[in-house]
């Protein structure tokens, strides 16, 4: 719908940021809201476990790997689609990766989301943490405003994906196209210097640091201390509730009663043990004298 729009109802020129701003927007609304399920459902059963002696560092990391690989086809169809349908100037290597950086960052939002929040109301405060993240603060109009060397650019480089992605994407563009095709439109031309020097023009971070880009750095590290934050939720969460950690040889007992029920249950079948449970109870002679 939004490339349809893009080209053919709105016909957004090739060199606007506002498309591209609305699309990352998007997929980091698509990607924050399809990351709270990992962790949200079925609370109470890891609580259970995690106090039985589950691995909480395994236990995270193997959810997080394996839906890492639907969150990057999300991310890949959702990119191809809009670039079918869109046809930009730019190669498909310079317009997919601005779209990952959205996805690893944005993964890292809705699982800490998902950990610090009750599942009802996680997709409303997702759906306004994107958009005041992504919608807002990355506008180019916001970003001129914000970097000023100072406070607000520090606010506005560590809480905001867009102003990482779309910055990116367009300097990329920029050093992948042939301006000439915009010579003929002076405005264009003067635009596009204005929005190129909207993010080359903030002199607290470079665009490149240590050979790598900036955007790339942030938008990692965004995900990296997001996941490490839902992590420590998912470790500490729900302590005071009553659950204890079983001593080590109540696990290995509780294990052996789980494994000997589960022969019992296979070998007799459930109707022939539901029969020996029931005379059990009622020759008992502790049974008998209640």
């Amino acid at each position: 719908i939004m490339a349809t729009m893009d080209t053919f109802v709105v016909r957004e020129a090739e060199w606007q940021a506002l498309p591209i701003l609305n699309l990352h927007t998007t997929l980091a609304l698509l990607i924050a809201v399809f990351s709270l399920n990992l962790f949200s459902t079925d609370r109470p059963v890891f609580w259970r476990e995690r106090e039985s002696g589950l691995s909480v560092a395994a236990f995270f990391v193997a959810k997080v790997v394996v839906n890492s690989i639907d969150l990057v086809l999300q991310c890949f169809l959702l990119t191809s689609v809009y670039f079918l349908i869109r046809q930009p100037v730019v190669s498909f290597l310079v317009f997919f990766p601005p779209f990952l950086l959205v996805t690893a960052a944005a993964s890292g939002l809705g699982y800490m989301i998902s950990t610090t929040f009750p599942p009802k109301h996680g997709p409303f405060i997702t759906a306004i943490v994107i958009f005041v993240s992504c919608g807002l603060l990355g506008h180019p109009l916001r970003v001129e405003t914000m970097a000023d060397g100072k406070t607000l650019e520090v606010v506005l480089d560590t809480l905001s994906i867009t102003r990482w992605t779309v910055g990116y994407y367009y300097l990329n563009f920029l050093a992948d196209t042939d301006l000439s095709i915009f010579s003929s439109d002076p405005e264009a031309m003067e635009l596009i210097a204005g929005i190129e020097n909207i993010y080359t023009s903030p002199s607290l971070v470079p665009n490149t640091m240590l050979g790598v880009s900036a955007a790339i750095i942030f938008c990692i590290s965004m995900g990296l201390v997001w996941h490490f934050v839902a992590f420590l939720r998912l470790m500490f969460s729900n302590r005071n509730r009553g659950h204890r950690r079983a001593a080590p040889w109540k696990q290995r007992l509780y294990r052996i009663q789980g494994c000997m029920a589960d022969i019992s249950f296979r070998v007799l079948g459930e109707e022939r043990q539901a029969r020996l449970i029931g005379a059990y109870h009622r020759y008992a002679p502790w049974e008998r004298q209640a």
